[in-house]
């Protein structure tokens, strides 16, 4: 009369552990007609196994077992590493109802005991209230794993958007001080600084409303909604951006963008941080005289590759998962380069967000690329 293994997901499952068998197919029958699913082991060794096995919701152990007793199963299952089965309910069925044994049986973890004989009903009303209670404690205990895990997120969220608007003020400092040299007079060079203020400007508001974006995406695990960007002009515009820290350290920015590009399920904000991370990234470890390339092309109709590649020092191999985790640097250039190991954590975190990811690819010894794929969000 044992259930099909197969089927019980489908409903609260109960082992029975009772070596006479008459006793367990009384059980097992009126278990079943009530709604659960049974499983019914006639050995204490039999029942260790299905109990680790099978993950019941309710135990019902009979005290005198062959090889081990009641007591000795309901320690081991307490025992057990695995949290779901260390907790199933127990409840013992016993003729032994003294009260140095209920003492015993609490002491090793048994939730109830129920004297035989038993009424059918009374184990149904114990099996439904102790699976009840052992559901709200989980649901309760997985809320406060979840808050846990938002507080993470929001802390996470609260140190991309420090480490970004840290970036644009460096940008704004730059341009400003380039306005403030005496002896300039070229009105060109002056609306290129106060265009790229303005640029910058506009990147901070947009970083305040991040805030709010990304919120609103904290259970889907930070997923943004889709705007549609316009990509060429938003390339340019956060190259732009980094060309005076490119020419500050004596490094050259090149873009190679055509300008039909425009993916229909991405991120424009999103996008731009994700480009703007490794082009800060890319500069910043390229020594002077050298070139930082910035490409962008369409695999497909709807996959975009944008590759940012330079002339580094590159990572060693079983260092190029750990960069992109938070506050993991470079090896070697923690106390001679500023920053605060974010940069390709935000990167990569963000391309997830759109359905794409970032990989390292060292192409030769003195030439680093990094290719962000996104393949759009379903």
């Amino acid at each position: 009369m044992n259930a099909d293994p197969e089927r019980l997901p489908t409903r609260d499952r109960i082992l029975i552990v009772e070596d006479q068998p008459e006793l367990a197919e009384v059980l097992d029958y009126q278990l079943q007609a009530q709604g659960f699913a049974t499983l019914v082991a006639g050995s204490g060794l039999q029942a260790c196994r299905l109990a680790g096995r099978e993950n019941p919701d309710l135990i019902l152990l009979d005290i005198l077992l062959p090889d081990l007793d009641g007591w000795e199963v309901c320690r081991l299952i307490r025992a057990r590493g695995d949290e779901k089965i260390g907790s199933v309910p127990i409840v013992m069925l016993t003729a032994l109802g003294s009260m140095p044994d209920r003492l015993r049986g609490l002491e090793i973890g048994a939730d109830a005991f129920i004297a035989k004989p038993y009424s059918i009903r009374e184990v149904v009303l114990t099996a439904r209230r102790l699976i009840t209670r052992r559901r709200q404690e989980n649901s309760l205990t997985d809320e406060v794993l979840r808050l846990r895990d938002l507080s993470r997120h929001e802390t996470a969220i609260q140190d991309i958007l420090c480490h970004e608007l840290r970036n644009q003020l460096l940008i704004l400092r730059g341009f400003s001080g380039l306005l403030g040299k005496s002896g300039r007079d070229s009105e060109e060079e002056n609306r290129t600084c106060i265009n790229a203020i303005a640029r910058s400007s506009q990147t901070l508001g947009n970083l305040a409303e991040s805030l709010l974006l990304l919120r609103r995406c904290e259970n889907e695990g930070l997923s943004l909604p889709v705007d549609h960007p316009d990509v060429s002009p938003l390339l340019q515009e956060t190259v732009a951006l980094y060309r005076p820290f490119a020419d500050q350290k004596r490094v050259g920015l090149e873009l190679d963008c055509p300008a039909d590009l425009q993916p229909s399920k991405l991120n424009g904000l999103g996008l731009r941080l994700v480009v703007a991370n490794l082009v800060e990234n890319a500069i910043k470890y390229s020594p002077p005289g050298s070139k930082v390339n910035v490409q962008a092309t369409m695999e497909d109709e709807e996959t975009l590759q944008i590759v940012v590649e330079d002339d580094g020092p590159g990572v060693p191999e079983q260092q190029r998962e750990r960069i992109f985790q938070r506050f993991v640097r470079g090896p070697g250039h923690d106390a001679t380069i500023p920053g605060s190991g974010l940069g390709l954590y935000i990167a990569r975190s963000l391309a997830q967000s759109m359905g794409g990811n970032i990989a390292y690819r060292p192409v030769e010894p003195h030439c680093i690329r990094f290719a962000a794929t996104f393949h759009g969000q379903p």
